[in-house]
């Protein structure tokens, strides 16, 4: 893999937006509820964490997390969160995208799943990232499967469960870097599939009203949907 070395502008003071919670990452943490089902048992990356309020989360579900950031003053932020939550299949990792992806897999790696949240904000980051998902997915190119559900914008269920990357962002920042984002996972063979949020809270909700009527336990907490209008979840695989 050629390392990609991004301009030196673009990440000055960048440690002070990783050492916040932004709104993504909590639409994120909702979507991992809603399917913390597809976690069960896997290996997950966590890109771009930040604080690490989603690779955090996820912990509660999954087998294995890397939580990762660029800058050492968020890496170290989200080392001491580790050790103040003690969370046993947690781990922290500094990771440039593009940049030693390789010698970082085989250190840190494989990983069954990768997963950010706001993390496409600027045009010049985004190589960098797919390159880098590509990599960590690299794996499961040879796994492809083809869902025909997935042309179904209704479907928000997704069945795969391996070699995924899931990414939230408000739509606005999404919509802004969509052509760059288009080339760059055609390139490598991506696809993309959006998720309806407020659909996918719908799904759920019945679901769960059908365990109550059977005299079930609810399983799943139900945020109300009108808070992900001008939010994006978009999951990518081979």
């Amino acid at each position: 893999m050629t390392p990609r070395r991004l301009p030196s502008a673009h990440l000055e003071n960048t440690y002070l937006i990783g050492q916040m919670v932004w709104p993504d990452a909590e639409v994120l943490c909702h979507y991992i509820a809603l399917n913390k089902e597809i976690f069960a048992g896997k290996t997950v990356l966590d890109l771009g964490s930040g604080p690490g309020l989603t690779g955090f989360f996820v912990a509660k579900f999954c087998k294995r997390v890397v939580l990762t950031d660029l800058e050492d003053k968020v890496v170290s932020l989200l080392q001491k969160n580790a050790d103040e939550l003690e969370d046993k299949n947690v781990e922290v990792a500094k990771l440039a995208w593009g940049v030693g992806v390789d010698e970082f897999l085989q250190k840190h790696g494989p990983f069954d799943i990768v997963m950010g949240s706001g993390i496409v904000y600027d045009s010049d980051f985004v190589a960098a990232l797919i390159e880098t998902v590509a990599a960590v997915l690299a794996p499961f190119k040879a796994e492809r499967q083809e869902h025909p559900e997935d042309a179904d914008p209704d479907n928000v269920y997704e069945k795969q469960d391996r070699g995924l990357f899931i990414t939230s962002n408000f739509n606005y920042r999404w919509i802004r870097q969509v052509p760059i984002i288009d080339k760059t996972t055609a390139a490598v063979g991506l696809k993309q599939r959006p998720i309806n949020m407020k659909k996918l809270v719908e799904v759920v909700r019945e679901r769960e009203k059908a365990r109550l009527a059977r005299g079930e336990t609810p399983n799943t907490f139900i945020e109300d949907g009108k808070n992900f209008s001008t939010h994006n979840v978009v999951v990518m695989k081979w």
